[in-house]
């Protein structure tokens, strides 16, 4: 209950924090180097649960809830920028009631059974872009604001569980950036229920050009508003 930063780490080294509690804080963890390993720990309260900047990091089975923020957001330290993040992993997180669950620009990084949950918030699972990155065997739980909203490239979205919000269902799948290209994704076997549109990767008129090369394959889709877009925006 500090009402700062609890943790800060800027030393080279690999760093490891486990069975920790983090509550009532502007920002949770903060850490601007590589090699950091975060085990069975919660952070609670917070404006930013974790503002990271490094790459090779690893978090399995923490929790992150009630963020005014964003749960997890990669930008440099006081930069207000994103900056690519790569080989991070998210093994068996939590992420309850925060705007944007993840927020930053991720290079092959891994998100393997998670649950993203709703609170209060428009939940966000994921914005920022994501390339050549695993989501598989997660779940996104009534996220009002869309789960994994912005594909980049050679993405791999296997056996996840997308459950819509039935009173303001949103975008299951979406590649929403102007500009950027949708390509070679890997959209396999998921569940999508009560989503406004279970997959749009079509872009815009701008960008459509761009999205080429994704497959789409076996997936459920139950009780949504529409199903997969392929091509050019509606």
């Amino acid at each position: 209950n500090t009402g700062g930063i609890a943790v800060y780490r800027d030393i080279p080294g690999r760093v490891r924090i486990q069975n920790s509690f983090i509550y009532n804080v502007d920002i949770g963890l903060a850490w601007d180097r590589e090699h950091m390993d975060v085990y069975h720990t919660q952070i609670d309260t917070a404006r930013i649960g974790v503002r990271s900047s490094g790459n090779h990091f690893a978090c399995v089975h923490m929790t992150i809830a009630h963020c005014t923020e964003a749960g997890w957001s990669m930008t440099g330290a006081g930069l207000g920028l994103y900056t690519n993040v790569f080989e991070g992993a998210f093994i068996g997180c939590t992420f309850i009631d925060c705007p944007i669950h993840v927020d930053g620009w991720l290079n092959r990084c891994r998100f393997v059974g998670c649950r993203h949950s709703y609170g209060t918030t428009n939940d966000r699972a994921f914005a920022g872009r994501a390339s050549y990155t695993v989501f598989s065997g997660n779940t996104y739980m009534y996220l009002s604001d869309g789960a994994l909203r912005n594909l980049w490239t050679g993405n791999v979205v296997v056996g996840n569980h997308f459950h819509g919000n039935p009173s303001n269902p949103s975008v299951g799948i979406e590649h929403a950036t102007t500009g950027g290209a949708c390509e070679d994704n890997l959209i396999v076997n998921n569940f999508f229920m009560e989503q406004s549109v279970a997959v749009n990767l079509a872009g815009t008129v701008a960008n459509s050009r761009f999205v080429v090369g994704n497959t789409v394959r076996g997936n459920k889709i139950t009780d949504c508003g529409s199903g997969i877009y392929l091509g050019l925006a509606r």
